[in-house]
């Protein structure tokens, strides 16, 4: 199994809760306060994302933050 850390792991799950959305990543940008050149940064790994971050991009696509910062499989609802 090759390793992934965990800032690409997140950055992955961020990436994947963003197109299920279907909010284009410049209006995710102007909608957090992020400027368009860190959130491709941060998309990429290159550098980690906040809490803070993760949160607010959560809320701008209504997504649970725990799931895009756990490591279990995503999923679309926690009911059974």
């Amino acid at each position: 199994m090759r390793y992934i850390n965990i800032n690409q792991r997140i950055a992955y799950k961020i990436n994947a809760a963003i197109k299920a959305s279907g909010i284009k990543k410049v209006a995710l940008s102007e909608k957090t306060g992020m400027p368009s050149s860190t959130l491709n940064s941060k998309l990429r790994a290159y550098t980690p994302f906040t809490v803070e971050e993760v949160f607010r991009i959560a809320e701008v696509i209504n997504c649970d933050p725990i799931l895009l910062l756990s490591d279990q499989p995503q999923r679309q609802s926690l009911a059974a």
